[in-house]
């Protein structure tokens, strides 16, 4: 598409990109070449990335509107309720969910075999209560029996000794321990000993395990046997017989429901749901915490960069020593610590003690840290020139910092720009992933799978073989699995075209900077305001393109990755596939790389020259290229110590978020997670995130300020026409230490070959 030209702007300014061949000092009455026309570049692109996000917010709209997220925490009941929720019957503090009949879901496993055991969950009858219940395990009597009883309206009216159930609500029932048993006429009692209802009986102890309770340990056994001879004196069956019979009972149950309520899909979804609990520790671990660190490590960076530099060198070598002189004393090699096995015993041979193998494999553990800290010494030595001339390049980026002050606070505006995005994301998709229908289970007969045991039906308003004997299930829309990819993939590029505004407008600035020579009075007001303009408006397509070449790469790797554990969990993977996935992925990881670090070049040239990101990409890797040394030996030295910063910060946040996740408030109650792990892992992707976007700030001005350079002097027969006065000395500095080197060298070489 023809690019279109801006019309408020002057027509060519070709000439006065040019600067004078030769000059050595700016000259503050050219025009700054960044301030030049511009025109509307890669506009498609712009249109295609407007056009995702029309259909982003078209999928969130479809997941808000049909979404459920209480689906990915608390279960059904056995009426198709969802436990902490209000419905028609509110059920809002009745969270967990409790499996009323465990001979049941014995028979529906035996039934059904271990391979759906959520369908088997779903066949069994369970109720919602405030807390899980749990047998006194010291209890003999009959009348000390505690029932758990179904919701006191399951009948309604008034049965045959004059109780009426309507009299009784939700809050009596739970302070009557859900137990009513005393209330039920004859024929409700002997249905109850059958194990159909409305009590069942309490005979182990149960624990809640995300929001279901878990029975563990064996039935309390008298009460076991009271139960038995009052039901064989109904004519009905035994519970079980004392002993393997009722240890078996305990046993499969428990792990049953264990392994059911810890499915893979299951953990999933409550992981999902712990994000949506833990939203005050994924906003202060995992946003204003990385907001903090960053803004202060670049302040840091931007005074202390000289002694910053040095103390990081200095601190990783003392700790590689440190290190190294930790295991040699727990392997006993120096002082008197070795490390402890555990045991006590001094009867066996020293290789054959624990003591012994773990020294031996310290040992090996010193030896490798000291060639480690050795090499890393030798190399601290070889760059001590280098890190001198790192130090000088980003102190003049500091120096556009000092002219821009304004530019420290500017990743606040990608920052909050990311916030708005994830939580849009979030938000619609928890919606989106929950979306589906409250269903009963169907008959076989009907294209169902559900299983009932007629001895164990519970509904008294129909026959034991209908389905109304059915449970619930939530099903979930599998049909919104595609938009779920799309919305997913939008996400993707959205936060990649905000990494490339952001680098944007710190390369646009930094390069009105080093154009003007440093010279304020040569450069526009307001030039962050200016950039960002320029960012959505006459570049927005080629920040688009950009960003979704990244986006692509990315997707296709968690493509990947998705298949590899597919392949895992069907139990089809083989290594040979293994190997493949593994080194494609490694090949796209290379190629992602690559396509990161064009961009971000390409962004520089697209602020200078005002070009489409093609030209752009291939002009920023053709003056990289011809000027590899001198841009590498900056930018390896300046990246290590920044991304020291990020690594800092994202593992504070974290290990801050893990402890938050301890408190109480978490670990127990209506704010409970299942686990800390996926939020803790989102505060980390969050927090890196941000760090990155803060960092980005330095790390693009070094490399704006070298890419400029080296196009100052490409363009002026190799010297530098508007180069700030520090970048030159440095970098002339450096030029002149390796004359002086390969000078000594040459004159060695002479002096050696006339002795010879």
């Amino acid at each position: 598409m023809a690019d279109v030209e801006d019309p408020s702007h002057a027509k060519d300014g070709d000439a006065a990109m040019q600067e004078p061949e030769g000059s050595e000092t700016p000259d503050s009455s050219k025009k700054n070449r960044v301030m030049e026309e511009r025109k509307y570049r890669d506009i498609f692109w712009l249109i295609l990335f407007i056009a995702v996000w029309c259909g982003m917010v078209a999928i969130g709209i479809v997941g808000a509107t049909r979404g459920e997220p209480r689906a990915l925490l608390y279960g059904l009941d056995y009426r198709g309720n969802f436990c902490g929720t209000n419905n028609g019957l509110d059920l809002s503090s009745f969270k967990y969910r409790y499996w009323m009949n465990p001979k049941q879901l014995q028979a529906i496993q035996a039934e059904r075999g271990t391979a759906s055991l959520l369908d088997v969950l779903g066949d069994g009858k369970s109720i919602c209560l405030q807390d899980c219940p749990s047998v006194n395990m010291s209890a003999t009597a009959s009348d000390e029996q505690q029932w758990i009883c179904n919701y006191p309206d399951q009948y309604g009216g008034v049965n045959s000794t004059g109780f009426e159930f309507s009299n009784l609500t939700l809050q009596d029932w739970a302070d009557r321990n859900y137990d009513y048993f005393d209330l039920l006429d004859d024929e409700q009692i002997n249905s109850s000993f059958a194990l159909r209802g409305p009590c069942y009986p309490l005979f182990f102890k149960t624990t809640d395990q995300f929001y279901s309770c878990q029975p563990f340990g064996d039935p309390n056994e008298e009460l076991v046997l009271r139960f038995n001879e009052n039901a064989t004196a109904l004519g009905q069956e035994e519970f079980c017989t004392p002993g393997p019979d009722c240890e078996s009972l305990a046993n499969s149950v428990s792990k049953l429901i264990y392994d059911g309520i810890t499915n893979g899909f299951v953990m999933f979804t409550r992981y999902l749901a712990d994000i949506w609990t833990a939203w005050a520790v994924l906003l202060v671990a995992g946003v204003v915490i990385p907001l903090i660190l960053s803004i202060l490590w670049i302040i840091i960076m931007r005074y202390s960069i000289g002694i910053f530099a040095w103390v990081i060198l200095i601190g990783v070598n003392a700790f590689n020593i440190g290190i190294t002189l930790f295991f040699f004393v727990k392997a006993g090699y120096i002082g008197s610590s070795p490390v402890y096995s555990g045991s006590s015993t001094g009867e066996l041979p020293g290789d054959l003690t624990a003591t012994g193998t773990n020294e031996s494999v310290l040992l090996g553990f010193g030896i490798v840290a000291a060639v480690v800290t050795v090499l890393f010494l030798i190399l601290t030595l070889l760059m001590i020139r280098r890190v001198r001339i790192a130090v000088n390049v980003i102190k003049v980026a500091t120096q556009s910092l000092n002219q821009h002050p304004l530019l420290l606070s500017w990743p606040l505006v990608p920052f909050f720009m990311f916030i708005v995005l994830a939580a849009f994301w979030l938000a619609f998709g928890i919606y989106l992933v929950s979306s589906g229908d409250v269903e009963q289970e169907k008959l076989p007969e009907d294209g169902g799978s559900c299983v009932i045991i007629p001895e164990f039906a519970s509904n008294p308003n129909c026959n034991p073989d209908e389905q109304c004997q059915c449970g619930y299930t939530y099903v979930f829309d599998k049909g919104l699995v595609y938009l779920i990819i799309y919305y997913f993939f939008g996400f993707l590029w959205t936060s990649q075209f905000i990494i490339a505004v952001s680098l944007f407008v710190i390369a646009s600035t930094v390069a009105m900077f080093y154009w003007a020579g440093g010279d304020r009075s040569n450069q526009p007001k307001g030039p962050i305001r200016l950039s960002f303009k320029r960012s959505l408006t006459y570049h927005a397509g080629s920040l688009a393109l950009g960003s979704l070449i990244v986006a692509l790469v990315v997707f296709v790797r968690m493509l990947l990755r998705y298949m590899e554990r597919r392949m895992k969990a069907w139990k089809t993977s083989n290594p040979a596939s293994r190997w493949l996935i593994c080194c494609v992925d490694c090949c796209l990881w290379l190629v992602q790389k690559f396509v990161e670090f064009t961009n971000r070049n390409a962004y520089i040239v697209v602020a200078v020259d005002g070009v489409s990101y093609i030209r752009a990409a291939f002009r920023a890797l053709r003056i990289i290229v011809g000027n590899v040394l001198r841009v590498a030996a900056v930018n390896i030295i300046g990246d290590t110590f920044l991304l020291i910063g990020k690594v800092a910060i994202t593992a504070f946040s974290g290990f801050v978020a893990f402890l938050m996740l301890q408190n109480s408030s978490y670990t127990q109650g209506s704010n409970q997670v299942s686990s800390p792990l996926l939020p803790v892992i989102a505060v980390l992707l969050g927090a890196f995130a941000i760090a990155s976007i803060f960092m980005a700030v330095v790390e693009m001005a070094i490399d704006t300020i070298m890419l400029s350079y080296c196009m100052d002097c490409e363009e002026n027969g190799g010297t530098a026409s508007c180069a700030p006065k520090l970048l030159l000395d440095s970098l002339e500095e450096a030029e002149k230490d390796a004359a002086e080197r390969e000078g000594k060298v040459g004159s060695q070489d002479q002096g050696f070959s006339a002795s010879a």
